[in-house]
């Protein structure tokens, strides 16, 4: 029974959904040059389901257009959360 809960743990973890996970979220940015700071869009991002829960994720801010203001950057996160997440792309 060790045996299968050590594998199962294992498992759990390598997938991100563990009682003990460990997240990593990459963020790649253009330093700024948005209507929202990075934190801000992380944690709209995050309550729209993005990134995914798995253990490793990359979150592309650079997908932001240039020249938003903070509501139109806000709206844009929202709405286009799966791409700047990288997922749903074909």
């Amino acid at each position: 029974m060790k045996s299968i809960d050590r594998r199962l743990g294992k498992l759990e973890t390598d997938l991100g959904i563990g009682r003990n996970r460990q997240r990593l979220v990459m963020v790649v940015s253009d330093a700024g040059r948005r209507g929202l700071d990075n934190d801000t869009c992380l944690r709209i991002l995050r309550e729209g389901g993005f990134p995914p829960a798995s253990a490793v994720a990359i979150v592309d801010l650079c997908e932001i257009p240039i020249g938003l203001n903070a509501k139109e950057t806000k709206e844009f996160v929202r709405e286009n959360g799966a791409k700047i997440c990288g997922i749903g792309e074909g």
